[in-house]
């Protein structure tokens, strides 16, 4: 039930701001997820609940530029007593920087996920 982060990519137009997609890969709808992430130079993570919504499966940041950010996340069934899954597996990115043209920054992850 891991889900994985599939792509990362960062936009400038309207505002500078990174998308991150990922895949819930479990095929139960009532899941809760959070999505984490940090700067590599510190310590702090930042957790985001994740609105499961199956027409949206991408996340926003006003993340700083030409910063190397670090992203995982997880999920569990909403049932009670549901453990979380492990997190997944961790994606770094670096923001380009800003002002600068960039069409579109992907990054592809090809992610091994563990089942069971």
């Amino acid at each position: 039930m891991t889900p994985a982060i599939t792509q990362t990519e960062t936009v400038e137009y309207p505002v500078f701001k990174t998308i991150i997609k990922w895949e819930k890969r479990t095929a139960y709808n009532a899941i809760y997820c959070e999505e984490r992430h940090k700067e590599m130079a510190r310590e702090t993570w930042h957790v985001r609940e994740l609105v499961i919504d199956f027409e949206r499966d991408f996340t926003e940041y006003n993340l700083d530029a030409n910063t190397k950010y670090e992203f995982q996340v997880r999920c569990k069934l909403i049932q009670t007593g549901r453990f979380w899954s492990i997190w997944s597996e961790p994606v770094t990115y670096m923001t380009p920087e800003a002002g600068e043209h960039h069409s579109s920054f992907f990054l592809i992850l090809l992610t091994q996920v563990k089942t069971g």
